[in-house]
């Protein structure tokens, strides 16, 4: 695809004229094309077998998948006016054409994967799995991932004490285990060590050789050829049960579900030359459990009416961080001018999302200032701030008189308590009407809004 771009000379933008010089300076027209490519290959094979009350499903497959991103902007000025708005119109000058934005990527990934399903008078399953991934994404020792998994069932409803029954029509008993990957890194070459040059930029490393100008190059990410696969283990526990020909359907699901060596951008040790770096890191344990209930309530031949109800609740822990490693702060990445700010922390035996910073204790009133302005003894304040009567008071965790960074503590967590949803749906002939309310109740949210547009922070 194609995004074009012209800044036109011809209308007059803040205090400069139409056609001033001031505006033929900035006039720029730009181009950009963007070649981005995903090819996916899928060969199986399948098997089926049926042996009397013994059945057998088999699958067997290998993919292949490659994505290519390629972009390429370029920039041109020097127009002589806005009849001619093509990059192909630009000024004579050399300078009056350039490249403003270039970007190459590409990843691979290859699969093996095989299922066996085994089942015996409709009543016992038994499925196993395994695949292997490998990944571009990763050095070659740890290009492949390797995800086993098995599952088994039981239709007790099909058992003889409950096989006439006429009140129960479903009734499944699961359990399973298995492993799952994840190779999304922040790019495709996170593990390799890149260079970076800015030639001519206020953060180059240019120097001078032989009385001319030399690009500098810099190594600007650390090299990891250990990493690896993001792996998840999961148990799943489950029930199904149907009642009444199934008007009224009932599932309930227990998970525990074990994430270990997450790709992550961690912080490095001064010694290493580099802030920070993609690493496996951390451990994450998420626990829950789901219900959902689902009812027919009225059926007939013009008009229906069924309603479905879902809950779920997940406890969420940090299991671990970083070797050595109890503590890890989050900046904010949506505004600039909070940029520096950390307002999410990580602990360990804590859940994710916990949110960092100052308890707000009211507003400073005339009491805590004396007849000169100060402020009484035992009132704290911000170090070197002079504080007026309205002003924002914080609580003083830790009793010294001053408010700083030793005073910032846990103070809300984005983990609900639990998620649901309520809904109807009524059909009547040719038209229906779907009624849904969902719900996240227990966590706190940050008020990034009220923040950037109401706190009057300049």
């Amino acid at each position: 695809y194609r995004y074009f771009y012209y800044r036109p000379m011809s209308i007059g933008r803040d205090a400069a004229p139409a056609y001033s010089e001031e505006l033929r300076s900035s006039n720029i027209a730009r181009t950009t094309s963007t070649y981005d490519v995903d090819r996916l290959g899928e060969f199986t094979l399948s098997y089926k077998k049926k042996i009397g009350r013994h059945h057998i499903d088999a699958l067997a497959g290998y993919t292949l998948q490659k994505k290519t991103y390629d972009r390429l902007g370029v920039e041109a000025t020097g127009f002589a006016d806005d009849r001619i708005h093509e990059v192909t119109g630009h000024g004579s000058n050399a300078s009056d054409i350039s490249l403003y934005s270039t970007r190459k990527a590409a990843w691979a990934m290859m699969s093996f994967l095989t299922r066996v399903n085994y089942s015996f008078d409709d009543r016992y399953t038994l499925t196993g799995s395994f695949r292997a991934d490998g990944s571009s994404r990763f050095g070659i020792d740890s290009r492949w991932g390797y995800f086993p998994s098995a599952g088994l069932s039981w239709n007790f409803n099909r058992e003889n004490l409950l096989k006439k029954s006429e009140w129960m029509s479903n009734g499944k008993l699961r359990l399973s285990w298995g492993l799952t990957g994840n190779n999304r890194t922040q790019t495709p070459y996170d593990f390799y060590s890149q260079i970076t040059v800015n030639p001519g930029s206020g953060n180059s490393l240019d120097y001078v050789f032989g009385g001319e100008r030399v690009p500098g190059y810099y190594v600007s990410n650390m090299a990891n050829e250990r990493l690896k696969w993001e792996t998840t283990e999961q148990w799943n526990a489950g029930l199904d049960l149907g009642f009444f020909e199934d008007r009224i359907k009932v599932t309930a699901d227990w998970y525990d579900k074990v994430t270990r060596d997450l790709l992550l951008y961690a912080l490095l040790p001064a010694s290493s030359g580099f802030e920070q770096g993609m690493l496996n890191i951390g451990k994450i344990r998420n626990r829950g459990f789901e219900l959902t209930l689902e009812t027919v309530n009225v059926k007939t031949r013009q008009f229906q009416w069924s309603t479905s109800f879902n809950i779920a609740f997940n406890r969420n822990r940090i299991l671990g961080l970083v070797d050595g490693q109890n503590t890890l702060q989050s900046s904010v990445s949506w505004e600039t001018r909070f940029n520096s700010q950390f307002p999410y922390i990580s602990q360990v035996g804590k859940p994710t999302g916990m949110m960092y910073g100052f308890i707000y204790d009211g507003t400073y009133k005339a009491e805590d200032f004396d007849d000169k302005g100060n402020l009484v003894s035992g009132v704290p304040s911000f170090k070197g701030n002079a504080m007026q009567p309205g002003d924002m008071k914080y609580r003083d965790m830790n009793g010294d008189g001053v408010i700083d960074d030793y005073d910032r503590t846990i103070i809300g967590c984005g983990q609900p308590l639990n998620t649901g949803g309520f809904g109807n749906n009524f059909n009547w002939k040719n038209f229906d009407l779907n009624i849904f309310f969902a719900w996240s109740y227990g966590n706190d949210v940050l008020n990034a809004n009220r923040l950037v547009f109401e706190s009057g922070w300049r």
